[in-house]
């Protein structure tokens, strides 16, 4: 019990799309866990890079914020997984509230720059898009057709982490966080999981 008796009393605030813990200082390679090289990363976990001795854990429990999404970030299309953790522990699972919370994607730019000056032709900049987004849904193919083999009744398969790490997203127990900043990628994200039948935020 804890007496409040004329003290203020507020609300833990969460931080809810942050590199808490994955990232110390951005200049120094080293401190910077945040993201893995290549396009598809769909078993890259947040929980294991977690630092617990991060400075800006304690900084920001003294500024209110009680729980974090520590979020991996992409340059490509599919970064990993997310993991929810509190500000205070001496290890990654103390800190860790829930391991695996979503996967997250980041999809890619829409936009096509048509100024005659651009670097690259407008229909270059088109087919990228086109060949980006492709590369995404044949991902999730891959990764549908990897649990219908693992689920059938033939022989075993061939274990593949990346596949792996979709299967709670493919059967709707994990929602799928898509990073969109535009209108023309958050309509499309919008009407590719629809048509993928994920749960997507």
């Amino acid at each position: 019990v804890v007496d409040v008796t004329g003290k203020h009393v507020y609300p833990g605030l969460i931080s809810a799309c942050t590199g808490m813990g994955l990232t110390e200082i951005s200049s120094v390679s080293g401190s910077v866990d945040l993201a893995e090289t290549g396009t598809l990363n769909p078993n890259a976990r947040a929980q294991p890079a977690l630092n617990p001795d991060s400075d800006h854990i304690p900084v920001s429990r003294a500024n209110g914020i009680l729980s974090a999404l520590s979020v991996p970030v992409s340059t490509g299309l599919i970064a990993g997984t997310s993991t929810l953790i509190r500000m205070d522990g001496w290890t990654w699972e103390d800190l860790t509230l829930r391991a695996a919370v979503a996967l997250h994607v980041y999809w890619p730019s829409m936009t096509v720059n048509r100024d005659p000056n651009a670097t690259r032709p407008a229909t270059e900049q088109e087919r990228t898009i086109a060949e980006n987004i492709k590369r995404l849904r044949n991902a999730f193919a891959s990764a549908r057709a990897y649990l219908k083999a693992k689920e059938g009744a033939g022989k075993p398969v061939d274990l593949d982490s990346r596949w792996e790490a979709m299967i709670p997203v493919l059967r709707g127990e994990r929602p799928v966080f898509v990073h969109a900043d535009e209108q023309k990628q958050i309509e499309a994200a919008v009407a590719w999981a629809r048509a993928e039948k994920l749960k997507v935020t």
